[in-house]
């Protein structure tokens, strides 16, 4: 749950199926802002089976078709609520997210298939003249993305002849594309085998793909500070930027400290939550705020200095 805008929703089918009956409450709309004056509820989803099993199949399922982009919510915990054993058999008490917090809120491995798809779509919107999968890169083309620790993580997208080469750190998959069978997605073979349809959906700072198994977004890592600028070229330096509208809470070291990629620099509030920034690099920190001060969703909340 967070405040920011909401480039893309879209919710679940609602009526009734059979032993099931869905309804969704909401107030909100692709293109609305969540405040941060108020409480970050988004929707209430709200299942109805013959017994439990039924509505929680039901829930879950529901779950992996709400899709929204644009700030971060609660979606995947609640799946996971749904996927644990003790809240399946029922009778969980107010302890029930501290006695699971192990399982309910560790960080799953990023799907590299998914950073696949998402780094093909956002080549091919930066070459908006080519053909769906068509990139003519020569020697490829490497994007930077955040992973799902705010650490950049470098990916690269070859064309070669009909496929198309990603490669990651440690991985890589040949994407092959082929026929869609709903208007407005794609679809691809995965190394040989998988077939993946998708919907791609590509934002100025964002890029996500819409699966049968729920939203995956990246985040675009920002650009090196000045860069372009002649006077930043003899040097380093990287941004570290707010992840959401809030209140910088408290800083985690001092202006001047060294940092290593991924440690906990600050502490942004935002709806009475407290969410850690990491550092996306190795260097120096140079404080752009002040304790208390309120920020903006991407706005530079330090930089780091690499070249110190």
């Amino acid at each position: 749950p967070g405040s920011g805008h909401l480039a893309f929703v879209e919710e679940p089918e609602v009526g009734s199926f059979g032993d099931l009956k869905i309804r969704v409450d909401t107030g909100f709309r692709s293109g609305d802002d969540v405040l941060v004056h108020y409480d970050p509820m988004i929707a209430k989803l709200i299942v109805w089976g013959r017994n439990r099993e039924t509505a929680l199949k039901g829930l879950r399922k529901a779950l992996d078709s709400y899709q929204i982009i644009g700030i971060e919510t609660n979606i995947d915990f609640l799946k996971a609520c749904c996927d644990n054993a003790h809240f399946a058999k029922g009778g969980v008490t107010t302890k029930f997210i501290e006695e699971n917090k192990e399982d309910l809120l560790k960080l799953a491995p990023m799907n590299t298939v998914n950073v696949a798809l998402a780094a093909i779509t956002r080549a091919l919107a930066k070459n908006p003249q080519e053909q769906a999968f068509s990139l003519n890169f020569s020697g490829g083309h490497t994007m930077h993305f955040l992973n799902n620790e705010g650490v950049s993580m470098a990916v690269t997208v070859f064309q070669e002849g009909n496929q198309i080469k990603v490669v990651g750190e440690g991985w890589s998959h040949i994407i092959e594309p082929c026929r869609a069978l709903r208007e407005g997605f794609s679809a691809a073979h995965v190394d040989g085998s998988q077939r993946v349809e998708y919907k791609p959906i590509n934002l100025e700072k964002q890029v996500a793909v819409l699966t049968s198994s729920g939203t995956f977004a990246l985040k675009i890592a920002p650009l090196p500070l000045g860069f372009g600028d002649v006077k930043y070229q003899a040097g380093g330096a990287s941004r570290v930027m707010s992840p959401m509208p809030g209140k910088v809470g408290k800083f985690l070291v001092k202006d001047g400290d060294r940092v290593v990629q991924g440690q906990n620099v600050l502490i942004v509030e935002a709806m009475k939550m407290e969410h850690l920034v990491k550092a996306p690099c190795d260097g120096v920190v140079r404080f752009s705020v002040r304790e208390g001060h309120m920020v903006g969703s991407d706005e530079v909340l330090a930089v780091l200095d690499t070249e110190e």
